[in-house]
Order: C-alpha cells, then sequence, then structure tokens
C-alpha cells in the first residue's frame, strides 16, 4: 500500500510540473517562441539587403527609442543574442534595427530598456545617425512582437540563518571544546 501512495504522489509532482511549464511556454507566441527556418542575422541582412528582403526574421534586444509616425510606429532595438526560447540575453550586440509595428502604439507600453523579441519581415534599410556616426539600420515589418518582463528578484532565506545562531551552545567560545557542524561559517 505503501508503494502505491509513493507511485501516485510521484506521479501527481510530474504531472503538476509538466502543466506548469505547458502553461509558462503558452504565453510566448509561436512566432516568438520558435526560430524561422531560414533566417539572417541583423549583420548579414544589413550588409546584404537584397538577398535578405522579405526573409522572415526572430530578432530581439533592449528597447532605445520608439517614435510614432504618420501611420505606423518604429521602435529602435539594439540587438542580442536570442536564448532558445526568444528572450534575448547579455551579450554582444549584432546591430541594432528598427522593428515597424502598423498603427499606432503607445510608447509608455514600450520603455526604453524593456527587452523584446520581434517576428516579421525584413524590408529595407535606413541610414541615420547615431551622434554624429552614419549607421544603416535594417527595417523588420513586424507580425508579432513581445515584450520581456524582468523577473521580479527573490529574496531566498538563508539556511544558515537562525535567530539562535549566535547563541548556539556548541558554537566555539575559546573554551577548546568544537562542535563541528555543515552549517557553520567562519565569519
Amino acid at each position: 500500500m505503501h508503494y502505491v501512495n509513493e507511485t501516485v504522489t510521484k506521479l501527481a509532482v510530474v504531472v503538476a510540473v509538466l502543466v506548469a511549464i505547458t502553461g509558462c511556454a503558452s504565453n510566448i507566441p509561436a512566432g516568438i517562441s520558435e526560430p524561422p527556418e531560414h533566417s539572417f542575422d541583423i549583420d548579414r541582412a544589413g550588409a546584404n539587403i537584397e538577398k535578405a528582403m522579405g526573409v522572415q526574421v526572430r530578432w530581439g534586444g533592449v528597447i532605445k527609442t520608439v517614435e510614432n509616425r504618420r501611420s505606423d510606429t518604429w521602435i529602435e532595438v539594439i540587438g542580442r543574442p536570442l536564448g532558445a526560447n526568444g528572450r534575448p540575453g547579455d551579450g554582444k550586440s549584432p546591430g541594432r534595427f528598427w522593428a515597424m509595428v502598423e498603427g499606432f502604439a503607445e510608447p509608455a507600453d514600450f520603455p526604453e530598456g524593456l527587452k523584446v523579441t520581434v517576428f516579421g519581415s525584413v524590408v529595407g534599410t535606413t541610414t541615420e545617425n547615431i551622434g554624429k556616426y552614419p549607421y544603416k539600420y535594417v527595417i523588420v515589418d513586424v507580425e508579432q512582437i513581445h515584450g520581456w518582463a524582468e523577473p521580479e528578484p527573490r529574496y531566498v532565506e538563508s539556511p544558515y540563518y537562525s535567530p539562535w545562531y549566535w547563541h548556539d551552545p556548541w558554537y566555539p567560545s575559546g573554551s577548546g571544546f568544537y562542535y563541528f557542524s555543515r552549517f557553520h561559517r567562519d565569519w
């Protein structure tokens, strides 16, 4: 009987973990979570725009600026390498690009520093100045855009903390008697 209860408990834990993973993954759109079959890197697309035109890409990075124009919104993104699920990492930037979103997008929804991943097609380039340096931006016509919220910092209580730690009678106090504990720290 004990064996059956243990097996059922293990099965329940496995099912709960699978449901949690599936629930988390379903919040990310398919175009963002899975890379397109054939794609270009930001720097390769800028160097060979004729071949990159019309190619679907999944790029991401950190928002620098948002400009609402006459019929669409352009979001300047400083590119970053993407993880397996499409979330931008912290590696070296492969370049910048403009993400062109159809219609009006509220700039407050896309603040500077927000990590985003876009899925869309390369539609051209434009040259604009970064400071006094003329920079060639690749323009992506966005089909899907996903902003990544920063994870909440978690406070993890130390397993070494105890309100009685410094009052532990076994703690060495120069008496010559020492009690070894795996929770002991040399401060």
